[in-house]
């Protein structure tokens, strides 16, 4: 059958999930599908969360299933803010759009629980100075 390789059963499983959750836009999810898959490490799991990244991902890739490939995607994102910011030429739509996704970005992690931010700022010092913090 040409290249293939025998692969885990349980790493059979965790794509299959990976692909359902993708398909089913079920994007709250992919990151414990990351974990699973080996590309993430289950103890950064909620820095991951708390970190707003999860928000441009979820954008992305609900843009990249409307299908189309990379340039439609482009034309629909730029169209999008061209509605929403009208005038703008190229250049300014794009730092606009950068500005839009971090103050998104920004909102999310204010809306994290204080805990999360603690825990992050903990995790951080920790790593810093990972004598001094031993738990």
């Amino acid at each position: 059958f040409g290249m293939t390789l025998e692969t885990d059963p349980t790493l059979q499983y965790s794509l299959l999930e990976f692909v359902a959750h993708l398909t089913s836009q079920d994007y709250d999810r992919v990151p414990d599908d990351l974990v699973k898959l080996g590309f993430l490490k289950a103890d950064r799991l909620e820095t991951v969360r708390a970190s707003g990244f999860l928000e441009p991902l979820t954008y992305i890739l609900k843009q990249a299933g409307e299908g189309g490939g990379a340039k439609k995607v482009r034309e629909r994102i730029f169209q999008e803010f061209r509605d929403k910011y009208p005038g703008l030429d190229d250049e300014d739509l794009r730092v606009q759009m950068r500005a839009d996704m971090k103050n998104r970005i920004e909102e999310t992690r204010k809306r994290e629980s204080a805990v999360s931010g603690i825990t992050m700022e903990v995790e951080e010092l920790q790593r810093r100075n990972r004598d001094a913090f031993r738990i």
